[in-house]
């Protein structure tokens, strides 16, 4: 009966220590990700709005390889500060992209539309990128994955027809399981852990790994302080992220 206890006790404790460590993780007390991030890897920034018009000479001073910057969003909306971002960061000379935010409200073929009509030619910058996540009210009220997968996988045809590259899928593991997974497996990922290392939830199965909204450079002045980082998968190149033309 003792040791049964003891046992018990070790258990309670273990726990315990687990609980406590999974709370310093998810309030980022403790930023495990950097730890999986190596000096040498790639690393880019992506950026909307809420960093304003940003200094991109300073930015990617900071060892900066590459920036993807919000274009748009639905079918009528630009982000506010992507055509002087865009402009600069051409500027420099390091790999650039555009993403658009994914309406669920909204046509596939109007919002494609308008990221091709706001982004334009995409030579020898990034392959076209595409958000899916949950917004307002969607994750309590979710649309079907049928309609999803209907619009999605037409928005990302007609940018592959514009653009002669197969988009990148930005989303969220929850969203990826619940819509995309199995149907658009071809398309390269760019996944989101924020708080464990990618390869804990999708092994090498990605191409970036946003891996912090915590990062702190010099350069911008918006209404966010911080900035997300990622990582370029060490199986690949920056020519793994290029357009076609």
């Amino acid at each position: 009966m003792k040791k049964f206890i003891r046992l018990i006790l070790i258990l309670l404790v273990l726990a315990g220590l687990l609980g406590s460590a999974e709370y310093v993780i998810r309030h980022k007390l403790i930023v495990i990700n950097d730890y999986f991030v190596k000096e040498d890897d790639t690393i880019g920034v992506d950026l909307s709005e809420y960093q304003g018009e940003v200094d991109m000479d300073v930015l990617t001073s900071q060892g900066i390889r590459f920036v993807i910057i919000k274009a748009t969003e639905g079918s009528g909306h630009t982000d506010p500060y992507f055509a002087v971002n865009w402009e600069n960061v051409k500027k420099t000379g390091v790999l650039a992209g555009a993403y658009h935010f994914f309406s669920f409200d909204s046509s596939a073929v109007t919002q494609a539309e308008q990221y091709i009509r706001t982004v334009g030619s995409l030579k020898g910058m990034m392959r076209p990128i595409v958000d899916i996540e949950f917004y307002a009210d969607k994750k309590e009220n979710p649309p079907t994955a049928e309609e999803v997968r209907r619009e999605v996988g037409i928005f990302l045809e007609l940018l592959e027809n514009e653009y002669h590259v197969k988009p990148m899928i930005y989303a969220s593991e929850e969203v990826y399981k619940k819509y995309l997974s199995g149907y658009f497996d071809e398309y390269p990922r760019w996944v989101i852990s924020m708080y464990y290392p990618a390869f804990v939830q999708n092994g090498s199965d990605w191409l970036l790994w946003q891996y912090t909204d915590r990062g702190e450079l010099s350069g911008f002045n918006g209404r966010e302080k911080y900035i997300d980082l990622n990582v370029l998968n060490r199986n690949a190149s920056l020519d793994d992220l290029k357009s076609g033309y």
